[in-house]
């Protein structure tokens, strides 16, 4: 049975015995307050003893209490299972696999109704969309392959359609793409936060989750400057319900950091800051859902972000059309790294800004090219917009300002 103690040092400690019987000790970071425990440490205490019977529950053979049928219910099983039976390195990489890429995608889905052709579309859509890499795909394979395994010998499924799905091989980069035309083209088919937030996404280099949380206080227009360190969770109004909170640590070491942003985009964030100051939220977020005023919805933003490029294709007028399938958050950032180094951006420099940890993250965006070492404010210039859309400059900033 768990139970809390107090230390000298004034902190409340669970001990518990785990499923192989060994006394342990966690840690809390609350403090004590008086000799009674408070509803936190109470809380922390229930959390405990739910995981420790949870870990019980998967070692012994599975009864008609315990017969999960989704893979989400599965899951709730077999990370606890996991933490206990494997290495701390092995544990991480499940959950972060479950979290992100399966369960947000099958979490209703019955075990049994998992096909190889549904899995094989899967990776294959994260392969070619996402920009994921092959690795990484055949990694995602491996650990729903180990899990099904898991499944099988607990009775939960009878069969592990993972198996028979191929590797993904290295192959020809995806022709799917957007240029800086183009997205100035849906920029200025969009309206109000939906314009800021496809802005921020392509004139920056962020990632969606990190879009997600930005704060007001993170956008300093003065010094062009756009401070990123914090993300969201896929699901981060569910992440408020169950933590408190919708932020998590950044992706790496390097995603904590100072983005050097063009004129353009601070324009646009400063009109929109002084826009929605009037739409106060808990959690001080630049851009929130207007219905729950917590984070905004992903669904809702690709939905305008299609329909803008669909009436944004017909305007285009370089030698690359615009499709409307094209149209996705991510390839923002590949756009945005194009832009940067055909523009006389450097390489180093573009790792910086789109937080990669590996030069060779960032060449899998286009072939390094030979520059000087400037920033986006330096590269993405009041001229070349010009340029790029075939009008003035400050008629085209007023008309996409004045549209907040």
């Amino acid at each position: 049975m768990a139970t809390l103690r107090q230390k000298p040092n004034k902190y409340w400690y669970i001990r518990y015995r785990d499923v192989d019987g060994k006394l342990k000790e966690e840690a809390t970071g609350l403090k004590t307050q008086g000799k009674r425990p408070n509803d936190a440490a109470k809380t922390k205490l229930a959390a405990v003893i739910e995981r420790e019977k949870n870990a019980r529950l998967a070692m012994e053979e599975p009864t008609s209490k315990l017969e999960p049928k989704t893979v989400e219910e599965a899951w709730l099983i077999y990370e606890p299972w996991l933490e206990h039976h494997r290495k701390e390195a092995t544990w991480r990489s499940y959950r972060t696999a479950f979290n992100h890429y399966f369960v947000p995608e099958w979490d209703d889905v019955l075990l049994d109704n998992l096909t190889v052709e549904q899995i094989d579309n899967y990776f294959s859509r994260l392969y070619t969309m996402n920009d994921l890499s092959a690795r990484h795909c055949n990694t995602l394979r491996i650990c729903l392959q180990g899990f099904l395994t898991w499944s099988m010998k607990r009775g939960y499924c009878t069969s592990n359609p993972a198996k028979d799905v191929e590797p993904i091989t290295e192959g020809a980069p995806s022709n799917r793409s957007l240029n800086l035309e183009h997205c100035l083209r849906i920029l200025q088919e969009l309206n109000g936060q939906d314009r800021a937030i496809w802005a921020t996404l392509f004139l920056s280099g962020v990632r969606l989750g990190e879009c997600k949380g930005l704060q007001r206080g993170d956008v300093h227009t003065t010094d062009h400057q756009l401070v990123v360190e914090r993300s969201v969770y896929k699901r981060g109004n569910d992440a408020i319900r169950k933590t408190g909170a919708p932020f998590q640590k950044p992706k790496s070491g390097p995603s904590v950091r100072n983005i050097t942003i063009p004129q353009l985009l601070c324009d646009i964030l400063r009109e929109w800051r002084n826009v929605s100051r009037d739409h106060p939220n808990p959690y001080d977020l630049l851009f929130t859902n207007p219905r729950t005023h917590g984070v905004f919805d992903e669904d809702d933003f690709r939905e305008a972000l299609r329909e803008a490029a669909k009436r944004a294709a017909p305007k285009v007028k370089g030698p690359e059309p615009l499709r409307v399938e094209d149209a996705q958050c991510h390839l923002a950032r590949s756009a945005f790294a194009r832009a940067f180094l055909s523009l006389g951006g450097n390489i180093e420099d573009l790792r910086r800004t789109l937080g990669h940890s590996r030069i060779q993250t960032t060449m899998r965006y286009l072939k390094w090219s030979p520059g000087f070492q400037k920033s986006a404010f330096d590269v993405i210039t009041p001229e070349k917009v010009g340029i790029a859309v075939g009008m003035d400059y400050g008629d085209f900033a007023n008309d996409l300002v004045r549209g907040l």
